[in-house]
Order: structure tokens, then C-alpha cells, then sequence
């Protein structure tokens, strides 16, 4: 049973058990009483009408009668023969006090009263009551205040230990409290921040402002976009703010313009967070870096062979035409070698112009409008010779009505370039596969497209599916890989608010579905 139970049980049982004794202590009173003024009776009659008169003791006892305390008496002799008898009721003798004369038993007075009990008790227990009831919720007021006195101590003590900074704000901007917290965030005092007219806000001030009062018009909480302010000592800080409106009209919040409405505030400074993520981001950007240029060191042969068939055309066409005059070659057959040398010299711009983009650096580069199509086909300029070198078909199935979206070209060609590098080192691992087959699919609804990379190239086992994506896992040799690769594919795809699953049997092969917002142009 909980203590507030016991406790109103005791206050209600109080009062009943107060009220029964005072009934009690008041009935023994009362009877004291009476037996004291029979007694003084019975030495009246002793003192004047010993010789038992009846008349004279009939009129005395009358008269004592109409004083309403007793109902009537008895008087018996000394032979217990009843001399006077006159009552109005009686069930049993309450009093007796003994008549004596020269100090001898000449008879006695009998007699019975009534004491009021249940009048007695029933006042005595509305008093009691009464008197219980303010004792009770005096005790209940002090116990009450001291539980507020304790839990605003403790919430206290929890807001103005906490990191964020609570504040609380009007509904038209004045702020009315803030913690503590705030002094270590901005370095002003608390009631610095109370009474500073101008904004901590130093970037973007205007649009933040709009955000927040273009939320609170149509909610009841909010977050804001992450804003940097000004410490007290010039310090830049991130912060990242989040809202909720209170509407009540005893809130004990009111401002000098009687606005009920009360908003709190949640301030966290992530400046370190802030700093991490950046630092993340440009570790993340090196580490595709470093991946292309471990690609490039990989399919360097490839380049090369890549590279020498269109400069043998080159030197070939060219040596025959520095002795075209001793061969005789026909002006048309000069036109002809010379489109040919054209052509390879252009196949090999291509080449180095394509190993130039797929190297440089892109953290910076903003996102274009391009087609997924051309991306997986640019994707495989630098990798065709090593492919067919290691007997790889790689089949395209490409829709040709997949509508251009806002990419960043090189990341998502790097990032099908990894999902054929790391298929061509699998190949290379299972050299029992005879038939090496890569098949790239795409497709689109009015959301998204699709891209659909399947091969079969031994597949992985359900204990590794849960990890390919971590960095730095591999189960390749040491140093035959990173493990890099689909960790920044993976990360490429996110970026592009896009996402990449896989499938796979192992023993059979892989299939990786890749999808890509339409239209989805982000910063």
C-alpha cells in the first residue's frame, strides 16, 4: 500500500478515535459528577430528614428532579424496603449514595441520569474533523513545498549542469531565462544574454530568422538549419537549434506584454561535431583520391596497350607518307592515311583526356547534368583492354530514354569503376570460371533510376555480406587491396541521396542494385 493511502486512512480513522475518547473521558466526568451532587443529596437528607419524612423528602427530590439532571430517585430504608420511589425510566441504578444518621447506614438514594453520548460524539467528531482536515492539508501544503522545493532543486540542478543551453523566449522574441550553460557557449553572462538587444547570429542571420518564423506560424516545434554565431571573444561557433511552443496560460514565464505563450529553446553547440564532419569529409574525399589513384596504377597496362595500337597507326601512316614521293601514293590514299591518323590521334586525346578528369580532384566540383548512360560508358575507356586482356564480357543493356539528372560525373564513374574492379579481381581469384560475364542494366521510373550490376564471379559468403561496405575490408591478399573500394561507392551513392544494395549466392555471383534520384541536384 503507498504511504499517501496509509497516511489519509490514519486522517480519516483520527477524528473517529479521538471522538470515542473524549465521549469516554466525558462519561466518566459526568458520572463523577452526579455521584458528587447525589452524595450531597443523600447528606442533605441526612443532615435534615433523617427521621425520613416522606412528605418532606417527596417535595426535596421533586425539586432536585426539575433540575433535569436526574430522571428520578429511590429511597429505601435501612431494611432495603423502598420508601419513595419516582421515576420516569429506568433500566439500571447508575447512583447510589448511603443516607446516614449519628454516622449509622439509615438507608439510601438511588437514582439515574442520562449523558448525551451520540449528541456528545457527534460534536465532538465534527470538531475533531474539522481540526483534523486543516492539520491535514497544512501538513500536506508544507510536504507539498517541500517536494516542489526538491524537484525544482533537481531539475535545476540538471538544467544548469547540461551542455545544451535551455532557453526560454515570448512568442514575439524577449527571452526570459536561459542556463547557465549558455555563460561557457558564448562567454557572456547569463545576465548579459538577458538584456542584449543585438543577435549572437552572424551568418545568415536574415534566413534563419525567416526559417524560424515562417515554422512558428504553422507548428508547434521546429529545428533549425545548423547557424554559426559570435562568442563573446570573437569566437565563430556552429550551433544547431531546435524549438517547441508552449501554450498555456499559467505558465510562470510572463513577459512585461502579458503574452501567455512561451517558447523553449534547445541549443547544442557542434563545432567540434562540425569540425569532425569536415575533417571526415576531406578524409573521405583523399580516400577517392587515393582509390583512383590505385585504379589508375592497376589498369596502367591496360592504358598503355590503350594508348600504343593508335600511336603504331600514328607512326605507321606517318612513315609512309614521309615517302610518299618515292612510293608514289596517290593524293586520295594520302587523304585516307591521313583521316586514319586523325582518328588514332583522337582515340589517344580521348584517352589522356580522360585519365586527366578521372584523376583530378573533385571534392569541389559542382554537380551537372548528365546521363547515367555516358557515365557508365566513360567508366569503361580505361578498362576495356584489361577486361578482354582477362577474358571479362562486359554486356550494357542501357535504356535509352533515362532522362539526364544532376550527378557529379567523376564520383559515380569512379564508382562503377570500383564495382568492375573489384569484379575483375574476383575473376581473378576463381580462375576456374571459365565464362566471365559482366552485365550493366538500367532503367527508370519517374522518381529514380536504376542500375543494375550483376556478374558471376564466385559471389560472397553470408558471413562478409554485412561488412563489404565497412572500410578497409577486404579478402583479398595483403596488399593486393585497400578495401576501399565499395566503401566510397557506397559513400558516392549517399551523396547523390541514392542507395546501393546487393544480392548474392556464393558460388554463383553478385548483383548490385544502384539507385539515383531524378533531378535531385545536391550541394
Amino acid at each position: 500500500m503507498r504511504l499517501s493511502k496509509k497516511i489519509s486512512i490514519l486522517f480519516i480513522c483520527f477524528p473517529i478515535l479521538v471522538s470515542l475518547l473524549f465521549v469516554n473521558q466525558y462519561r466518566n466526568h459526568i458520572h463523577i459528577q452526579n455521584k458528587q451532587l447525589l452524595e450531597s443529596y443523600a447528606n442533605f437528607i441526612s443532615l435534615h430528614l433523617w427521621n425520613l419524612n416522606e412528605e418532606a423528602i417527596t417535595n426535596y427530590l421533586t425539586l432536585l428532579k426539575e433540575t433535569g439532571v436526574f430522571h428520578g430517585f429511590e429511597v429505601l430504608d435501612e431494611n432495603h424496603a423502598v420508601f419513595y420511589k419516582n421515576f420516569d425510566h429506568i433500566k439500571d441504578v447508575d447512583l447510589q449514595a448511603d443516607i446516614n444518621f449519628n454516622n449509622q447506614k439509615i438507608g439510601v438514594i438511588k437514582t439515574t441520569y442520562t449523558c448525551h453520548y451520540l449528541r456528545v460524539f457527534v460534536y465532538a467528531l465534527i470538531f475533531t474533523s474539522l481540526l483534523t482536515a486543516v492539520i491535514f492539508y497544512y501538513l500536506k501544503g508544507v510536504y507539498l513545498a517541500f517536494k516542489l522545493k526538491n524537484s525544482e532543486e533537481k531539475y535545476r540542478t540538471i538544467v544548469e549542469n547540461i551542455r545544451d543551453i535551455i532557453a526560454v523566449t515570448s512568442a514575439k522574441g524577449k527571452l526570459l531565462y536561459i542556463s547557465t550553460s549558455a555563460e561557457k557557449c558564448t562567454g557572456y553572462a547569463v545576465r548579459e544574454l538577458l538584456h542584449k538587444k543585438s543577435r549572437l547570429v552572424v551568418h545568415d542571420q536574415n534566413k534563419i530568422m525567416r526559417q524560424f518564423i515562417s515554422q512558428i506560424k504553422t507548428q508547434n516545434n521546429g529545428m533549425l538549419d545548423e547557424y554559426r554565431i559570435q562568442t563573446k571573444s570573437g569566437e565563430i561557433k556552429w550551433i544547431l537549434h531546435t524549438w517547441q511552443k508552449i501554450i498555456h496560460s499559467g505558465n510562470p514565464f510572463k513577459s512585461a506584454d502579458r503574452d501567455q505563450n512561451i517558447i523553449i529553446h534547445l541549443v547544442r553547440d557542434v563545432t567540434d561535431l562540425k569540425q569532425a564532419q569536415i575533417n571526415q569529409d576531406k578524409l573521405k574525399e583523399q580516400m577517392i583520391e587515393n582509390a583512383k589513384l590505385a585504379s589508375l596504377g592497376t589498369i596502367a597496362a591496360g592504358i598503355a596497350h590503350e594508348l600504343n595500337n593508335p600511336l603504331t597507326i600514328v607512326s605507321g601512316y606517318f612513315q609512309i607518307l614521309s615517302r610518299s614521293k618515292e612510293l608514289k601514293i596517290t593524293e586520295e590514299k594520302i587523304i585516307d592515311y591521313t583521316k586514319a591518323i586523325e582518328v588514332a590521334l583522337h582515340r589517344m586525346q580521348t584517352i589522356i583526356g580522360h585519365i586527366k578528369v578521372f584523376g583530378k580532384d573533385t571534392s569541389s566540383e559542382p554537380m551537372a547534368l548528365y546521363s547515367i548512360n555516358k557515365v557508365i560508358n566513360d567508366s569503361l575507356i580505361l578498362l576495356n583492354k584489361q577486361l578482354l586482356g582477362h577474358n571479362i564480357q562486359i554486356s550494357l543493356v542501357l535504356d535509352e530514354k533515362i532522362p539526364e539528372t544532376f550527378i557529379n560525373i567523376n564520383k559515380l564513374e569512379t564508382a562503377f569503376h570500383n564495382l568492375i574492379i573489384n569484379s575483375k579481381d574476383a575473376f581473378d581469384a576463381h580462375p576456374d570460371i571459365k565464362a566471365k560475364n559482366i552485365v550493366i542494366t538500367t532503367q527508370a521510373n519517374e522518381k529514380e533510376i536504376i542500375v543494375t550490376y550483376k556478374d558471376n564471379a564466385g559471389g560472397i559468403s553470408s558471413v562478409n555480406m554485412s561488412k563489404i561496405f565497412d572500410p578497409f575490408f577486404t579478402t583479398k591478399e595483403v596488399g593486393k587491396g585497400t578495401g576501399l573500394g565499395l566503401s566510397i561507392t557506397h559513400g558516392i551513392l549517399k551523396e547523390h541521396n541514392g542507395t546501393i544494395k546487393v544480392n548474392s549466392i556464393l558460388g554463383d555471383g553478385s548483383e548490385f542494385k544502384l539507385t539515383i534520384p531524378i533531378n535531385s541536384k545536391t550541394s
